[in-house]
C-alpha cells in the first residue's frame, strides 16, 4: 500500500508527479484556471496554510553560483475533520526566473501528504535535490487560493518584465510576501536565522556561512 494519501486529481492544484505532473502556468493563466475553471464547491475546500520565501544554494564547492530564490506554498483540501475534502496537503511553487516570459506556478512537483506526515519535497527539484534554505514563513488561517492567485498576479502585473539588479527573482517573492503579510487571514509568520541571505546574488564564503549550508538541511527538513 502506498504510504502517500489518495486525492482525486485537481488541475492546478493536486495533480501526481510522473502521471500529470509537473505543470507549469503563466501567474495569469493559473489565476483564471483557479477563479473561473474550479466549481465553487472545489475552490471552498481548498486554501493556503503556509507560504515560505526559499533560497537555492549550491553545494558548498560552489559557493559563487547565482542563488534563485522563489515562493512554497502549502495547500491544504479541507480542513480534514470530517467536511469536504481529504485534508491532503500539497506544494506548489511560485517564481519569477530571468529565462521565463512571465512569472510561473510550478505544480506537481512532489506528491500530497497528510498533516501528520512529514511533509513531502522538503528536498526540493528546483534546488537540484538539495533543501533550500527558508528565509521568512508565513502561516494562514484559510487564505483562500483566489486570494493567493490575485495577490501573485498584482505583483506581476506591478512590474512585467524582468529586471537583473531590479526586478527579479528576489524582488518578486519579496514583494509577493509583502502583500500577504497585510492579508487579514496572515496569522503570523517568523524569519529563519538566514533571513539577512535575502536579496544576496552570491553566497558568502565566510566560515560561518559554510557551516550554515552544511547544517540547514537537518534544522528545516521536518518544517518545511
Amino acid at each position: 500500500m502506498s504510504r502517500y494519501p489518495d486525492n482525486p486529481s485537481i488541475p492546478g492544484v493536486f495533480t501526481t508527479p510522473g502521471v500529470n505532473g509537473p505543470r507549469r502556468y503563466a501567474v495569469e493563466s493559473w489565476h483564471s484556471l483557479v477563479t473561473e475553471d474550479l466549481s465553487p464547491q472545489v475552490k471552498d475546500r481548498l486554501h493556503v496554510t503556509r507560504v515560505i520565501h526559499v533560497k537555492n544554494l549550491s553545494d558548498v564547492g560552489e559557493l559563487s553560483g547565482v542563488k534563485h530564490e522563489y515562493l512554497h506554498i502549502i495547500v491544504r483540501d479541507g480542513d480534514g475533520r470530517g467536511g469536504p475534502g481529504t485534508g491532503c496537503l500539497t506544494r506548489l511553487v511560485a517564481e519569477r526566473d530571468w529565462d521565463q516570459i512571465a512569472d510561473r506556478v510550478v505544480v506537481g512537483l512532489w506528491r500530497r501528504w497528510l498533516p501528520r506526515q512529514k511533509p513531502t519535497g522538503a528536498e526540493d527539484p528546483e534546488a537540484g535535490g538539495r533543501v533550500p534554505m527558508p528565509l521568512v514563513t508565513l502561516k494562514f488561517d484559510h487564505l483562500p487560493l483566489e486570494q493567493l492567485s490575485l495577490a501573485l498576479m498584482t505583483v506581476s502585473k506591478s512590474r512585467p518584465k524582468y529586471n537583473l539588479f531590479w526586478y527579479n527573482c528576489y524582488w518578486y517573492a519579496n514583494s509577493v510576501i509583502n502583500l500577504l503579510k497585510q492579508a487579514k487571514w496572515c496569522t503570523g509568520g517568523f524569519e529563519w536565522d538566514w533571513a539577512n541571505w535575502q536579496g544576496v546574488a552570491f553566497s558568502l564564503t565566510s566560515w560561518p556561512s559554510v557551516c550554515a549550508i552544511v547544517l540547514y538541511p537537518s534544522v528545516v527538513d521536518h518544517r518545511l
